[in-house]
């Protein structure tokens, strides 16, 4: 059975195919319950491959892959993927219909609304955010921002219980590597809701200064020069620019948002944006650093209308 499931041939009626191929029902219930040790971790291996395809088939076990205090890393890793495939927000499901089918038949009833599992699954989720292994609490926050980017609902549920937005674990949750993951979901979910950045813009400042993981930095950055409406964030790691050491993307991208705003608010970035790439080409620790810092003064100088 779960070499049928790796084979992927399925379409939108994959758990009734597979029951006909088979001969006989598949008690999806009894095969996650048995999803223990070594044998278990490859039957939720196939599980995750099936669920990235036809999720429907075990939105009703969601349950099933809720994560054990005893369970190893890699398990647990692996059922936060499947519950962030599986989730499921209350709409009228429509029959669903076979490759080649002909119309829908208006005769036949419709099945009944599906039920959401997007707020148990993330109050599940937001269990994992402070465990001790710091891979599954990473994952935990980016699973509620994938669903956020996903689930159009957990927006609204947010807003009524917002202790689960990661707005809020950012805030509030004194953990280095669960604030850089919340960090990096609110980037997501701007890049989809770009109108929700009145609810973070607040706190981008104080964020720029406390962050300390490279990649949490370039998405605040990001969101400093994609949405931001204050240039003087950007002063303090311009004039720190050479303790920037940890990544060239942390560079690059403080290069990137300086120049984005310089072209909303010159008049403020005008010397800013000077000495930001002085600095930069005048330091050769990075050689993509110095290189994009001579790309964008030439352009600069040659003609700004252009650049």
């Amino acid at each position: 059975m779960m070499t049928l499931i790796a084979g992927g041939v399925f379409e939108q009626g994959a758990a009734s195919a597979l029951d006909h191929h088979l001969g006989y029902p598949v008690d999806w219930s009894a095969v996650t319950e048995r999803c223990n040790g070594e044998s278990g971790f490859i039957c939720l291996k196939h599980i995750a491959l099936l669920t990235t395809r036809v999720p429907d088939v075990f939105a009703a076990e969601y349950k099933h892959f809720y994560c054990k205090y005893n369970e190893p890393s890699c398990v647990k890793l692996l059922k936060l993927d499947i519950l962030t495939a599986v989730a499921t927000q209350a709409t009228d499901a429509a029959p669903s219909r076979q490759r080649g089918a002909g119309p829908p038949d208006s005769s036949r009833p419709r099945p009944p609304p599906e039920q959401a599992t997007v707020p148990e699954i993330v109050d599940e989720i937001a269990e994992y955010i402070t465990e001790p292994d710091a891979n599954v609490a990473r994952a935990a926050v980016a699973a509620i921002g994938k669903l956020g980017v996903r689930v159009e609902q957990l927006l609204k549920l947010l807003e009524v219980k917002p202790r689960l937005s990661v707005q809020n674990v950012w805030e509030h949750v004194d953990i280095d590597h669960v604030s850089a993951e919340a960090i990096i979901a609110m980037k997501n979910l701007l890049r989809k809701f770009p109108d929700r950045i009145e609810r973070f813009i607040g706190a981008l400042g104080a964020g720029l200064c406390a962050t300390r993981p490279p990649d949490a930095k370039v998405a605040l950055l990001w969101m400093v020069g994609e949405y931001g409406h204050a240039p003087y964030l950007l002063e303090p790691l311009i004039d720190n620019f050479a303790e920037e050491t940890s990544q060239a993307a942390v560079r690059l991208e403080l290069l990137a948002a300086t120049v984005r705003l310089f072209f909303r608010r010159p008049a403020e970035l005008q010397q800013m944006l000077g000495r930001l790439l002085d600095a930069a080409i005048a330091d050769a620790s990075f050689t993509d650093v110095h290189d994009r810092a001579m790309l964008y003064y030439r352009l600069l100088q040659l003609d700004l209308g252009a650049a």
